[in-house]
């Protein structure tokens, strides 16, 4: 699923948000993501029918939440921690609460109130 989102110092602010709003219409998703074979952001928007955008939108619908590019949205300090720690729990699931408190450590560090 890919979304479209207006830089802080857009200059043309206005023109952007009549673009989003165009681009975000239940029809216009399908159109482009039939093309794209990828998850509309519009849920009123039709997927293309295939096997694995089926079970992407199934997962979607049952999820609690969301959270996407954790690298990216985060503080650096924080991201290279918590990168590390994702790649240590993916081989060694047991460390799971030595590295949720190696992040801890981590975050109170990085994020002071």
């Amino acid at each position: 699923m890919d979304t479209i989102h207006i830089p802080t110092k857009a200059k043309n602010k206005e023109d952007a948000r009549k673009f989003l709003a165009f681009v975000a219409k239940p029809e216009i998703q399908q159109l482009v993501n039939d093309v794209l074979l990828q998850i509309p952001t519009n849920s009123k928007a039709k997927p293309a029918d295939d096997e694995f955008l089926n079970i992407g939108v199934e997962m979607l619908a049952d999820a609690s939440g969301t959270a996407q590019f954790y690298d990216r949205d985060t503080d650096p300090a924080m991201a290279k921690e918590g990168m590390k720690g994702f790649q240590e729990f993916m081989v060694k699931p047991e460390r799971v609460d030595q590295i949720l408190k190696r992040l801890e450590k981590v975050r109170q560090r990085t994020f002071k109130n």
